[in-house]
Formats: structure tokens, sequence, C-alpha cells
């Protein structure tokens, strides 16, 4: 009889604990994760992300639809005003779901901020059988090979068919567009434009924290947080290495810049930038999530091509987020000197692209390279079973 009671009290005490658990979303249902979905999330996730701060997570549901969520939390810096960092960042992992996805043999059917109510509900995208895409099967091998490289690039030039396809690729991704600069001047005038990124990062202490709290110093402390650049990829000769060290403590750096030591960096950077076959800009007519969102599918797109291509690429974007949000009237952090930098700067980019009223979501060089020393590793994806 004992037995019976004792049962009964471990089935009720289940049921409540199970029903709390489910009406809170928080328990992920009794199935494994389809094998194709994980597939095509382990290589989707090797997206590119401002301070490699990989701001998704994933939901499944019961019919092969893939829920992607953005983690604001994640990437509360100076760069993301609004979140669209991010958001374009969602914009290269949702290409990587559907080149991955396509090259094994399933259609995709996106739809982009499916609730209004909630921005952080990035897409919904429903898989199905179907025959790979020739074109997605070529790619979807450089979803793991593509990587920043900030090594000195050659400058020769890139070829006329080369980039034709690149541009001809900003038709699948309207409204956004790309324009590749290639002569000396306009190379030389953008890299010294990316560079006072650099430049008011030495001079702003927020932002300098912000910064070197997000390097991992050794091997083992980036296998370990899977988040934020690791020294190495920085390409510095050693001598620079030990110096940009010594920065970390803004004392230090705060003492080196009475010498000039942010004018110095920012133009031993722009050089380095200089030092490529063409400079890509990505224009969007608004600062509207979705475009964000397309420009980093585009981005990505014309990546894995470059990549295919034996072409190195390194995103040089830091600037222009920092002038979105002065343009928001939310640059407080920033003396008047720091943002009129930041605004000439992203004025001469504008000017060069052509258009003076357009929004820049992101800015990068591009050429032929050695491979990098190291890349960014990646967390393992965050993925739960819902109902929906």
């Amino acid at each position: 009889m004992i037995w019976k009671v004792v049962f009964i009290v471990w089935i009720s005490a289940l049921y409540f604990i199970l029903r709390k658990a489910w009406l809170r979303a928080d328990i992920v249902l009794m199935f494994s994760i389809p094998s194709h979905i994980r597939s095509v999330l382990e290589k989707a996730i090797h997206a590119p992300s401002g301070e490699n701060c990989q701001p998704w997570r994933f939901e499944i549901g019961a019919d092969d639809t893939i829920h992607v969520f953005n983690i604001p939390e994640r990437d509360s810096s100076l760069y993301s005003w609004g979140q669209r960092a991010s958001y374009f960042a969602h914009g290269a992992l949702l290409e990587n779901i559907r080149i991955a996805a396509e090259g094994s043999g399933f259609k995709t059917e996106l739809e982009l901020l499916p609730d209004p109510r909630n921005g952080s509900y990035v897409a919904r995208v429903r898989l199905a059988a179907a025959q790979s895409v020739l074109e997605a099967r070529s790619l979807a091998p450089f979803i793991l090979e593509r990587a920043t490289n900030r090594k000195p690039y050659t400058v020769s030039e890139l070829s006329a068919v080369g980039e034709e396809t690149l541009v001809n690729e900003a038709e699948l991704y309207a409204p956004a567009k790309i324009y590749f600069l290639k002569d000396r001047v306009s190379i030389r005038a953008l890299s010294a434009a990316a560079s006072v990124n650099e430049r008011v990062l030495f001079e702003n202490k927020k932002l300098h924290d912000f910064f070197y709290d997000h390097i991992t110093w050794t091997r083992e402390e980036d296998e370990r947080k899977r988040l934020g650049f690791y020294i190495k990829t920085f390409e510095l000769p050693l001598p620079a290495e030990r110096m940009f060290q010594l920065c970390k403590n803004y004392t230090y750096a705060r003492v080196l810049r009475a010498v000039g030591l942010p004018r110095f960096i920012a133009r031993q950077n722009a050089s380095v930038y200089a030092s490529c076959a063409a400079v890509g800009v990505i224009t969007i007519p608004s600062l509207a999530s979705e475009e964000f969102i397309r420009a980093g599918m585009l981005f990505e797109r014309i990546w894995l091509r470059a990549a295919r291509e034996t072409l190195s690429i390194q995103p040089l974007a830091g600037m222009i987020y920092l002038a979105l949000r002065i343009f928001a009237r939310e640059a407080s952090d920033f003396s008047l000197s720091q943002q009129k930098q930041i605004q000439e700067a992203y004025s001469t980019v504008r000017r060069i692209a052509g258009n003076k009223n357009a929004y820049i979501p992101m800015m990068f060089r591009i050429g032929k390279s050695d491979p990098p020393s190291a890349r960014a590793l990646r967390l393992v994806p965050d993925i739960t079973m819902r109902n929906f």
C-alpha cells in the first residue's frame, strides 16, 4: 500500500515539474535534433560576427523548420547600435544555412523577422527535400575554409570576370549593392578612413576596455572560451605584439597617447589595409534591420566565392558602426574630436563609393595573401527542439 502512495506522489511531482517546464518553454522535446539539421547548423555557425560574439541560438520545430534568434547580450558594444551589427552577422549565418542546406539536397524557404513584436526572432527557415543545388554544393566546402585574413595582400588586380561575378551577386540581395574600388588613390583614402577606428579605440577608454576584454592571449584560453579575438589572428610581429599587450593597461596606453601612439597605429594599419587588390563597399538605402540582414547575406556569399577563388578578405567595419551610433545621436561616449574624426571618415567612404545618401553596413579589403596564422573558434551551437 505504501509503495502505491509513493508511486502516486512521485508521478504527481513529475507531472507538475514537467508541466511547469513545458509552460516556460524550457524543456527540450523528447526527440534528438535531426542529424541533417544539426549538420547544417554546425557548418552555418562559422559565419563571421563582430568580436566573434556569435549572437545566435536555434529552436527546431517538428516540421524541419529552423527558428533563428538573436542573443542581444552577446553584443552590447558601442559597435552594435540597435543590434545592427548582430543583424548583419545573422545575415551571414542565414546565407550559410541556405548554402549548407541546398548543397546537401534541401531547398530552403526563408522568412525574415517573422514576428514584428519580437526583434530577437530573426528568421524562420523551412527545409524540404530537393535536388542539391550545384552552386551551393560548390560553395558549401568553403564555409569552413573562410576566415578573416589580416596579413598584407598583393596588389595584383581582380580579374574582370571575377569582379563582375561578385558584383552580380548583389542582384539577389536587393536593395543591398556592392562597389569595388580599385584605383590606388581610392584604396589609400578608404584605408585611412577605416584606420580611424584604431585611432579612436586607443583614445577612448570605454572602447579600449571593451576591445581588450574580448582578446584571448593563449591558444588554451581561446580553446576554452571560443569567443572573441585570439591574439595570433592579428598577425602582429613579436615586438608589436608585446607593445600591444602592454597597452592593455589603459594607464600605459594614455601615456603613449601623449607621444602619438594612436596616430602611429592608425597609419600602420592604413598601410596594411591598402595592400590589397580592391576595397569593397556594401550599401543599403536605410537603417532597417532587414536590410542589414540582407547585406550580411550578400557579404557572406561574396566571401565564400572569394574563398573559392583563393582570395582573402578582411572586414573594415569598426569605424562604420561607430558612425551609425553617432548619427543616431547616441554619441555621449565619444569626445567631440572623436565624433568629428568618425563622421569625416564615414563621409569619405560615402563619397568614394559614389552614394552620399546611402548607409554602409560593410567595407572590406580583398586580394591574394598567404593563409592566416590562426582562425577564430566557435561555440557548440545552441539548439533546442520546441513545439510551435
